[in-house]
């Protein structure tokens, strides 16, 4: 199916229930059920796909909060790219907010870059509609009556320096939160960010701020994400030659790529991947290649050189075992002690950390006094001698095995 390039248009035709949606479509379309996709997102849409003008024509019909339905269909540019189409909507939450804010009375305000750029772009192309005197700069938000304000702010996910974290602690220079504010967090939350967005709800409860997010019931938050029947539409949309799904974990991928698989749209072959497996294109077939090295790279603050494998093994180590630097005075000319050995610790000491030392001190004594003097006048030998004896001691009695760094002082 060849789908011609271009956006689509709002506000075609308003009926009131299912039927005569099916009605109005099938007057509109040429051909009528050239693929038929009915209530796969629970109550809230219908999808058609017909011909009109010899061209094919996709239609959805959503429920408005008002109670009648909306049909929006796809207007063609003269254009045209195999299974090709822009999205109808953008997100529906600045624009329905923005709707809600007129009818309470109360004005808008935008805070935080991203939402700031996503609105000013969205404007720009005529996606969202606002009313001259609607926008309250964030600058003077705090002399604003907060009784008839409407906050939108970025940072749902309680990135670190997003304005909805730094507002959460009072650490905004245009945004604070209340007694009685409500928040709320429009948004899914990501797993793994669990903890941080917790964090961050949990300092707007101590302001005693009433704030409302994410429930089983979805009433503040709708998925964005392409729902099981969806993809089913894009697929047989498009009947791709080769199909590869990209987006979310393994069994998300293995359930996509299932679905294709059941619809048998897909003409060659399907490329379930992980990071790192590659597939090369040419101008006859797709087939795979040698993996490629991918993942996280790591660098150190204030560089973008990468960071070596053996200079991050020690750093593990160094946090998970500890360091020990025994500081030992040598005579050079009869190789004893000239004073007790002194222990410098980090990473792991314990409760009963004086007593480790003690006997540390003990081991490294017995080290030297065993030694002859020409082991203790050669420090590699010494050295090597005293950190086998210790991270022996250490280890039977921690079960740890922390780097150690001798430092011999010659007297």
């Amino acid at each position: 199916v060849k789908i011609p390039d271009g956006s689509f248009s709002r506000g075609i035709h308003k009926v009131a229930t299912a039927a005569e949606f099916k009605r109005v479509t099938d007057e509109l379309f040429e051909e009528t059920d050239l693929l038929l996709a009915q209530k796969f997102l629970p109550t809230e849409f219908d999808w058609r796909v017909g011909v009109l003008s010899g061209e094919p024509l996709f239609v959805c019909q959503y429920r408005m909060a008002r109670g009648h339905w909306q049909i929006v269909k796809h207007r063609p540019d003269g254009s045209s790219r195999e299974g090709g189409f822009r999205t109808f909507e953008v997100d529906q939450a600045p624009r329905e907010l923005i709707d809600i804010a007129v009818r309470v009375n109360r004005k808008v305000a935008f805070v935080g870059r991203s939402m700031i750029d996503n609105v000013e772009i969205a404007h720009s192309l005529d996606l969202l509609h606002i009313p001259d005197g609607m926008v309250v700069r964030p600058q003077d938000i705090r002399g604003f009556d907060p009784k008839r304000l409407v906050i939108l702010a970025s940072g749902s996910q309680a990135e670190p320096m997003s304005s909805l974290s730094r507002i959460a602690v009072d650490n905004h220079r245009h945004v604070s939160v209340d007694e009685n504010d409500t928040v709320i967090l429009s948004a899914r939350i990501i797993p793994g960010n669990e903890k941080p967005i917790f964090r961050m709800l949990d300092h707007m409860f101590r302001r005693r701020a009433l704030v409302y997010y994410e429930n089983s019931g979805g009433l503040i938050h709708v998925s964005g994400h392409a729902s099981q029947e969806e993809q089913k539409l894009i697929l047989q949309l498009v009947k791709p030659k080769y199909f590869i799904p990209v987006h979310g974990e393994y069994r998300h991928l293995f359930r996509h790529a299932a679905l294709a698989h059941q619809l048998g749209v897909v003409s060659e072959e399907i490329f379930l991947l992980e990071d790192g497996q590659a597939v090369e294109f040419t101008e006859d077939r797709a087939h795979r290649r040698d993996p490629v090295t991918a993942g996280r790279v790591l660098v150190d603050s204030g560089s973008l050189e990468e960071i070596e494998e053996v200079v991050i093994r020690d750093r593990k180590h160094l946090s998970e075992d500890g360091v020990v630097v025994p500081i030992i005075a040598i005579d050079k000319h009869t190789g004893k002690l000239e004073s007790q050995p002194e222990i410098v610790t980090r990473g792991l000491m314990s409760e009963n950390g004086q007593e480790l030392l003690l006997g540390a001190r003990e081991v490294l004594m017995k080290t030297v006094a065993e030694s002859n003097a020409e082991e203790n006048s050669d420090w590699g030998v010494i050295k090597e001698k005293i950190r086998v004896d210790l991270k022996r001691y250490i280890n039977k009695q921690t079960s740890k095995r922390p780097l150690i760094l001798p430092v011999i002082l010659e007297v």
